[in-house]
């Protein structure tokens, strides 16, 4: 099995967890779930789950970029996830 059907058995979360830890070595980093928040609403489909999540990103490759910036650099990371 090669490394894309590795990842289709990890969560969401812990995609998201390994790329965002890879590409910024953060500090801190912390994922939380909030999909619950969002059941029921018309984007969500069927009993689609992890759908949403707040995240805390402390890394030192965000050290003198904007907070827009800073917003990119995580989206691009994650637009296959």
């Amino acid at each position: 099995m090669g490394s894309r059907g590795a990842n289709v058995l990890l969560s969401r979360a812990n995609r998201i967890r390994q790329k965002l830890q890879s590409a910024l070595e953060a500090s801190v980093l912390d994922i939380e779930d909030v999909s619950y928040q969002h059941a029921g609403h018309a984007g969500v489909q069927g009993d689609a789950k992890e759908t949403h999540f707040n995240i805390k990103i402390v890394s030192l490759k965000f050290e003198g970029q904007t907070l827009v910036k800073r917003h990119r650099m995580v989206y691009e990371l994650l637009v296959c996830c």
